[in-house]
């Protein structure tokens, strides 16, 4: 008998079975570079956030003059303090950051406004966190935002520390009040 050539169905069933497995695992570590490449982007977006904010936060804490203040309005938490240091507006300004159900806001006024914890204008959408707190020195004891701040009763005085925990990084910034404005 001579032999006729071509493959046999179990070649050709083996041949397919190994392309197969070379096409899932190519796949899969596409699917997996991207799923790093994309959680490597929110850690990176977050990261950005986070030093964005300690800096501003840092550099006005540092320039706070008078007027330093804790308060909570209904369901919203609010820092405020008098500074020097403005984004917005050169000179001295009154700084409040807002903090509601995880996002965090922004407002400032021109010093001359004169109230703290209010804002005259839109507050800016700064970002969102997991979790955040706000405790300040005063008196060689710590004030926790969220324990000893009251709607009956807010912090008002200038704290020596102030310490700001965004997820789980934190920033400790010293109060040096200056006299010159």
């Amino acid at each position: 008998m001579k032999r006729k050539k071509g493959f046999t169905l179990l070649e050709v069933l083996i041949v397919f079975i190994l392309v197969s497995l070379i096409f899932v695992v190519i796949y899969e570590s596409f699917k997996i570079t991207g799923e790093g490449g994309f959680l490597f982007s929110k850690k990176g977006d977050e990261l950005s956030f986070k030093l964005e904010l300690f800096y501003r936060l840092k550099h006005q804490l540092e320039g706070v003059l008078k007027n330093f203040g804790m308060k909570k309005e209904n369901s919203t938490y609010i820092l405020s303090f008098v500074t020097s240091q403005g984004e917005i507006y050169r000179g001295v300004v009154s700084a409040n950051y807002f903090f509601k159900d995880n996002k965090i806001f922004y407002c400032e006024n021109p010093y001359y406004s004169g109230e703290l914890f209010k804002c005259k204008k839109e507050k800016s959408f700064l970002g969102r966190v997991q979790n955040w707190d706000i405790k300040v020195l005063y008196n060689g004891r710590w004030f926790d935002i969220k324990e000893d701040v009251r709607e009956e009763r807010p912090f008002i005085g200038i704290p020596e520390k102030v310490k700001v925990s965004l997820n789980d990084t934190k920033l400790v910034a010293t109060i040096r009040v200056s006299t010159k404005y």
